[in-house]
């Protein structure tokens, strides 16, 4: 009669060493293969930054990188790409969440009205015997603004700084769509690091207020935003968390953007950088190995150049330590 056999407690362990070290050999090739796909991620992020800042460079006519890096490139970016994940390098890290500065807020027309005007999306509001009336403004567009002259309105276009706009608000007394829309004046400023400053003055006796969209909290409140004409003196400035920012850096220098060889955005700790920074900082090294956090690709970075795919590059070819490296690559 024949017995089926078992492993021997030798034979189990040579099978398990044998398990063992095909996971040994095969694990640093996985992680590697990891590091790569996430290196080309990276880069592809970077690619779409380039093309999304060309085509609002030139859809503006404005080719000035410091005004796009100090204006809020982030916004290009993510209005042309409809895409936050653009901003974010896969070895960085998670973004935090967050909302835009503009889902937060709405426009209470008077403390005596149980109605709220929301920010987006710009519509008017019948209430009561009023309409109320939101328009988005550049600063171009804003500039323009004159007080007691009714305008027309017109599509917001992001000029040479798109991360400073204005809503303009009118509450009209008929049915009419014209006013000055100098009612109250809500300037936003998209600081590129999560936050965004809010500025509110008010040019009418309607006593309108700011408030967050629960009307639970008063963010702008009246007399302390009334401002010209008024009898107030000046406006409200308050911050709002508006996300997790980016973790690329725009080039903030001032130079062409159609001086393509010159460095654009790279992948980075702070939403600018500048030939001036210093890569050798204590605070950029945490984890005290001797080099910047941001060289997150096995001690190398990406970056691109304004006329060029983006690259992986070590070190030294990009540093502005040296003074060849910020004349050829950084600055004019």
């Amino acid at each position: 009669m024949n017995r089926s056999r078992g492993f021997t407690l030798a034979e189990l362990m040579v099978v398990i060493g044998i398990i063992t070290l095909l996971v040994m050999i095969i694990m640093p090739t996985l992680s590697s293969a990891g590091a790569e796909a996430r290196r080309i991620l990276c880069l592809n992020n970077l690619n779409k930054i380039n093309q999304a800042t060309h085509t609002w460079a030139t859809g503006s006519r404005s080719w000035d990188q410091h005004a796009l890096a100090e204006g809020g490139w982030t916004t290009v970016v993510e209005s042309r790409t409809d895409s936050h994940e653009v901003l974010r390098c896969p070895e960085g890290g998670p973004l935090a969440n967050g909302k835009s500065a503009d889902d937060q807020m709405v426009i209470r027309p008077r403390p005596d009205l149980n109605v709220s005007v929301s920010l987006v999306p710009v519509y008017n509001v019948a209430g009561q015997a009023y309409y109320y009336s939101l328009l988005k403004f550049s600063q171009t567009q804003a500039a323009k603004l004159v007080e007691n002259v009714d305008i027309s309105p017109e599509p917001y276009v992001p000029d040479a700084n798109p991360n400073i706009y204005y809503w303009c608000y009118e509450d009209l007394f008929a049915t009419g769509d014209v006013g000055d829309y100098q009612d109250v004046l809500i300037r936003v400023e998209n600081l590129g690091n999560g936050k965004a400053k809010v500025f509110v003055e008010s040019h009418t006796g309607q006593k309108p207020m700011v408030w967050s969209p629960d009307l639970k909290n008063c963010l702008a409140r009246d007399p302390d935003i009334r401002a010209r004409g008024d009898g107030g003196n000046g406006g409200v400035e308050f911050t709002l968390n508006v996300g997790g920012g980016t973790h690329y850096g725009m080039n903030t220098a001032r130079i062409d953007m159609r001086q393509l060889d010159k460095i654009q955005v790279l992948d980075y700790l702070n939403a600018t950088a500048n030939s001036t920074d210093d890569w050798a900082r204590e605070d950029w090294d945490e984890n005290k190995d001797g080099q910047p956090d941001f060289l997150r690709h096995k001690g190398r970075l990406n970056a691109a150049t304004l006329g060029g795919s983006a690259k992986t590059y070590p070190r030294w070819q990009l540093d502005p330590a040296d003074i060849e490296v910020e004349r050829q690559l950084w600055q004019k």
